[in-house]
């Protein structure tokens, strides 16, 4: 993925048209995407790797077995969402273009 306008194909001249705010605006809103994107993969494969493992038999140590995979996607959920919060700031800067 583009990290930088002038990475991406140009579409009409829009890049010419883009301002120095929304060219810094959408820059960062990319960089920030392409990192979420490497936390939500490696938190998704942690989670993945974690529910693969039995349960353990012993009550207190299933306890901290559930509680942990929670806490990984209840991270995927906040990832996600802050995800949704950045795509739709890159798509309205477009928008304007």
């Amino acid at each position: 993925m583009p990290w930088h306008p002038d990475q991406m194909a140009d579409d009409g001249g829009w890049r010419d048209r883009m301002t120095p705010e929304d060219r810094r605006e959408f820059t960062s809103a990319t960089a920030r995407f392409m990192i979420l994107h490497s936390e939500v993969k490696s938190v998704g494969e942690a989670a993945m790797l974690e529910r693969d493992v039995v349960a353990p038999e012993d009550p207190a140590q299933a306890r901290d077995y559930f509680k942990s995979l929670s806490a990984h996607y209840a991270k995927l959920a906040r990832l996600h969402a802050e995800v949704g919060d950045v795509t739709a700031r890159m798509a309205a800067i477009l928008d304007n273009y």
